[in-house]
């Protein structure tokens, strides 16, 4: 600088950086994820919960669901039975006591619905087996299911069991959506419970579980679909 100066002040050097402050985050950073626990159709909840995991950048926390299936049928004994909308475990037959079919819920990619056959009942129709003995079978909107109950020491009846629409609702909150979730016929645990006091039945159903967090039943990887179903 020339030794003799115009103006007052200190005096700065263009040509060299000025040290910046530097702040260190205390503590990890972390994201709540929500694991829903999955639901066997009697209700035997698998393990799940809520767990604490470092959040990675450029991700979104998953939002909680907002969405709940519904669906509706027509199950005909030569009635000219309406269609109507139906919740999880219901049953269809003349006797809760002797069930032709329990409608157990909708499948993971939320197009087909499921059914479990009583133990005493065969089916025919449009369906799909979604095991070896075809005793869980799923239907797509406008596919339509013979079934034949043949108790031992009654009269044999057919029933005529239409889907008529797979649906699937958003809401506004995800508790709203959850409370859907849950809903169940009054009598389908007990129902259940009674149809899989059969051998055949139980092991038809096992390997199926219901997810509570997206309402869709799910088939575990130890117990693969037929191929085409």
């Amino acid at each position: 600088p020339p030794a003799v100066r115009k103006r007052p002040g200190k005096l700065v050097d263009p040509f060299r950086r000025s040290k910046q402050k530097t702040t260190t985050a205390t503590g990890p950073v972390t994201s709540t994820a929500t694991t829903g626990a999955t639901t066997a159709p009697g209700g035997t909840t698998a393990p799940g919960g809520t767990s604490t995991t470092p959040a990675t950048p450029g991700t979104t926390v998953p939002k909680p669901s907002l969405y709940a299936y519904s669906t509706t049928v027509r199950w005909d004994h030569g009635d000219g039975s309406k269609a109507k909308s139906i919740r999880r475990l219901t049953s269809f037959g003349d006797d809760v006591l002797e069930p032709a079919a329990m409608f157990i819920g909708v499948s993971q990619d939320g197009k087909r619905a499921l059914f479990l056959l009583g133990p005493k009942a065969v089916s025919a129709g449009d369906a799909g087996c979604r095991e070896a003995s075809c005793r869980v079978i799923s239907l797509h909107p406008g596919d339509t299911q013979i079934i034949d109950l043949k108790p031992d020491d009654a009269t044999p009846s057919q029933f005529e069991l239409k889907v008529v629409s797979v649906k699937r609702h958003t809401y506004s909150t995800a508790a709203d959506a959850a409370a859907v979730r849950r809903q169940v016929h009054p009598d389908g645990r007990d129902v259940l419970a009674l149809m899989l006091s059969d051998s055949a039945t139980k092991t038809a159903a096992t390997g199926f579980v219901y997810d509570r967090s997206h309402g869709v039943i799910v088939k575990t990887s130890a117990f693969p679909v037929p191929a085409g179903n």
